[in-house]
């Protein structure tokens, strides 16, 4: 494990959703070091970080700013989060919680070993493809 820790995670809602505080996110993810970059996309970046004191490994996606400055943003973000803390399907990667403050909005996912589901679709295309 990494050389922090993080603080345990805030509140849970009825839907099993978590709140988390923003320097529970800076804990987690040790300031938002780039050594726990898991991926990047052209609206997100997305960190492994961990909480409840260092004993639960997560994936912590973080919206870039110019995606949070826009209305349209902000309404799909609360949809996304309602719909996925109640969803619960072996497919999906299920929603921890999120943070929201001021221009960061994070979202905690489980933390999904053995690298991302997207590599794992496009490998097994072009291997298919060849």
């Amino acid at each position: 494990m990494d050389s922090f820790i993080s603080v345990s995670s805030s509140n849970m809602y009825e839907d099993g959703c978590q709140r988390f505080v923003l320097s529970e996110i800076h804990s987690g993810t040790n300031d938002f070091d780039e050594s726990l970059i898991m991926g990047t996309g052209d609206s997100r970046i997305v960190y492994k970080a961990y909480i409840d004191y260092g004993s639960r490994v997560v994936a912590m996606k973080r919206f870039k700013k110019f995606m949070i400055e826009k209305i349209v943003f902000m309404s799909n973000f609360c949809k996304e989060i309602e719909t996925l803390s109640q969803l619960r399907n072996p497919n999906l990667v299920p929603l921890i919680g999120y943070c929201y403050h001021k221009s960061k909005v994070i979202l905690v996912y489980e933390y999904m070993a053995n690298r991302s589901l997207r590599s794992h679709l496009y490998e097994t295309q072009n291997r298919l493809a060849s």
